[in-house]
C-alpha cells in the first residue's frame, strides 16, 4: 500500500449545535460540564472547546445549555463526514462524538484543490458551521496548523520540527499525547515547549523518562508514525451470491444470514449499519434502525427475518441473493453494555459492575484527577473503539 503524504485535520464548529433556538439564544453544548461544541455567535464572543459552564455564563449570560447526546448527534455528524468523504477516500472520524476527524491522501503533491472544494462545499452545504482544516505530514503537524477560528493553515514536508518547536507541550497533552503527571514533571524541570524537549539528548531522556519520553522526543521531533485509518466505510457493503440452480424459498432465510454475517465482517472497526437491505427474485426488502447495529448475529437474524416475509409467497425459486448494509455510522459508545455478564448467575443475567469496580481502590474511583487511574484505566477497557485507534 502507498504511503500517506500528507494528513489534514479537520474540526467543525457548530455543526451539533445546529439546529439553534431563538435568535437571540447562542448554543453551547456541554459534556461532562465542559464545552463540546457552540454555534457561531457563541464562538464569536469568545466560547471555546473545554471552557466549563461558569465560564460560559461569564463570556455569553443568554446562552443556550445542552447536552451532548451521541444518538442525537449522529445525524449532525454524518453529514459532516459526508462532505469530508467527498475530498479523501480516507477519514478518520473522532472516536469520542468530537466534530473532529483526520484526512490523509497518497499523492505526493500537496492537496490543495481538494480543500479548496472541501471549504467550499462546508460553506454551501452547512452555511451554520464554521470549518478548520490543518494540514502537514503527520497528525500531530496537521492537528496543530489547523487554526482555531476556522479557515486553513499548512506546513510542508520538512519543517515539522521547526514548526512544533515554539508550541507549548500544554496542546499534546489536550490531544492526549501526554498524561498530566509527565507534564508537570516536564513543567518542574523548565521545559515547556515542544523545542526544548526535542534538543535534548536521547540518552538523557531516557535515563530521565524511560519509553514514554522517548516517544514524546520524537513527537516533538516531527516524527509522527501513527496512521490515519479509514473508519469511515464505503456509503454500502454488499455480499452477493448466485444459485446456478437456484435456491428454495425454504433456505432463503439461511443464506440471507450468512449473506448478512459476511457482510458485517466488512463494516470498518466501530461502525454500524442502520438499515438492512436483502434483493431477490421477490424484489427487495429492507430493515432499518433507530441507531447503528453491527454485531453478525444480530444482522443475521435481522436478515432471515426479512427473507421468511417472502418463503412463503408464489415463488420458490431464486437464482440471486444480495445484502445491501447501509446508512453507516460511527456507533455510539454505550460503557454499561459492555460490561461482562456474572457466569452461572441464576435468573437473568446483569453486568457484573461491581465484580469489577471492587477491584479500584475507592480513593482513586473518581474523574478529573490529575494522574491516569484505575477508574480511566476501566473506562479504556470498555470503550469500542479502543483497538480502531
Amino acid at each position: 500500500m502507498p504511503a500517506l503524504h500528507w494528513v489534514s485535520f479537520a474540526h467543525f464548529r457548530g455543526v451539533i449545535a445546529h439546529p439553534p433556538g431563538p435568535a437571540s439564544a447562542p448554543v453551547v453544548v456541554l459534556r461532562d460540564g465542559n464545552v463540546w461544541d457552540a454555534d457561531r455567535p457563541a464562538a464569536a464572543v469568545g466560547v471555546r472547546r473545554g471552557q466549563n459552564w461558569a465560564a460560559v455564563r461569564t463570556l455569553c449570560p443568554g446562552a443556550e445549555r445542552r447536552t451532548f447526546d451521541p444518538v442525537g448527534a449522529l445525524p449532525a455528524l454524518e453529514a459532516a463526514w459526508d462532505v469530508l468523504a467527498a475530498a479523501s477516500a480516507v477519514v478518520e472520524p473522532d472516536a469520542a462524538g468530537r466534530p473532529d476527524a483526520y484526512l490523509a491522501w497518497r499523492d505526493p503533491s500537496p492537496p490543495l484543490p481538494e480543500i479548496r472544494s472541501l471549504l467550499a462545499t462546508t460553506a454551501k452545504r452547512l452555511p451554520h458551521v464554521d470549518l478548520a482544516i490543518g494540514l502537514g505530514p503527520t497528525r500531530l503537524t496537521a492537528a496543530a496548523a489547523c487554526p482555531p477560528d476556522g479557515g486553513f493553515g499548512t506546513v510542508a514536508h520538512g519543517g515539522e520540527a521547526a514548526f512544533l518547536a515554539p508550541r507549548p507541550l500544554r496542546d499534546l497533552v489536550e490531544q492526549g499525547l501526554i498524561a498530566p503527571a509527565l507534564h508537570r514533571r516536564l513543567l518542574h524541570l523548565g521545559l515547556q515547549c515542544c523545542g526544548q524537549l526535542a534538543a535534548l539528548p536521547e540518552a538523557a531522556v531516557r535515563a530521565r523518562f524511560g519509553r514514554d519520553g522517548l516517544r514524546l522526543r520524537e513527537l516533538c521531533r516531527g516524527r509522527d508514525d501513527r496512521p490515519v485509518r479509514a473508519l469511515y466505510p464505503p456509503p454500502v457493503v454488499t455480499r452477493r451470491r448466485r444459485f446456478a440452480d437456484g435456491l428454495p424459498a425454504s433456505a432463503w432465510a439461511a443464506a440471507a444470514a450468512d449473506l448478512a454475517r459476511k457482510a458485517a465482517a466488512g463494516l470498518a472497526p466501530g461502525q454500524g449499519t442502520r438499515a438492512l437491505s436483502l434483493r431477490g427474485a421477490f424484489g427487495e426488502a429492507s430493515r432499518s434502525w433507530k441507531t447503528p447495529h453491527s454485531a453478525a448475529a444480530v444482522l443475521g437474524r435481522a436478515a432471515a427475518e426479512v427473507a421468511a416475509r417472502f418463503a412463503t409467497g408464489g415463488l420458490r425459486l431464486t437464482e440471486v441473493l444480495e445484502v445491501r448494509l447501509e446508512a453507516l455510522a460511527p456507533i455510539p459508545i454505550a460503557a454499561l453494555h459492555l460490561l461482562p455478564p456474572r457466569i452461572g448467575e441464576a435468573g437473568p443475567q446483569r453486568p457484573a459492575i461491581d465484580d469489577l469496580l471492587a477491584r479500584l481502590p475507592r480513593g482513586r474511583l473518581r474523574r478529573g484527577s490529575s494522574v491516569p487511574t484505575s477508574y480511566e484505566t476501566l473506562l479504556a477497557m470498555l470503550d469500542p473503539w479502543r483497538d480502531a485507534r
